[in-house]
């Protein structure tokens, strides 16, 4: 009887301890997760004369997010164009990367078919999770209403003799035409 006592008592404590753990992973993650998955926005609202401006939240559904040769996802775009912004998250494994710029790793432009470049960019760094770290991007100065084609590219960058030098970046296109009408992000 002590023994499937013993036995039963350390099953529980193996069991209790992983649902811990589990919990600790999820809430550590949890915003992470969500944007990942595309239950929440990466969108960065900003003051204005005190007052928070507000736009319709147009969504721009990209098939691949994947930027392969650099380690590095996205989230779906996330266009208001009354602001003229796009947002986006942007995660990796940050121990793939130099800790020599530890906040600013990648330089992101996006750049129409004509080859306007825009490159008005801000982020924000979230946490480092257990699963890599997380950037909330913002890019402004976009319109999207007469663009045929729009790529996104994201530059690694390095610290090279106290300059910063933007690396061999990789290329993908984010948007066409065709994708028009957006749907609206409820």
């Amino acid at each position: 009887m002590d023994k499937k006592r013993g036995f039963l008592i350390v099953t529980l404590v193996i069991i209790a301890i992983f649902m811990c753990l589990v919990i600790y992973l999820l809430v550590k993650e949890w915003d992470m997760i969500q944007m990942k998955l595309g239950n929440d926005n990466p969108i960065m609202w900003e003051e204005e004369s005190g007052e928070y401006v507000d736009d319709e939240i147009l969504l721009v559904e990209i098939e691949n997010k994947n930027f392969e040769e650099l380690g590095v996802n996205i989230t779906d775009l996330f266009y208001l164009p009354n602001l003229e912004q796009i947002h986006f998250g942007l995660w990796y494994d940050s121990s793939d990367y130099s800790k020599a710029l530890p906040k600013q790793i990648f330089h992101v432009e996006l750049i129409d078919e004509n080859g306007h470049v825009m490159d008005h960019n801000y982020y924000s760094n979230g946490p480092n999770g257990l699963f890599g770290q997380f950037q909330r991007r913002q890019i402004n100065n976009v319109s999207l209403v007469e663009s045929e084609e729009v790529y996104m590219v994201i530059y690694p960058v390095e610290r090279i003799n106290g300059e910063v030098i933007n690396l061999i970046p990789e290329r993908k296109l984010v948007f066409t035409a065709d994708m028009q009408p957006l749907n609206e992000y409820k």
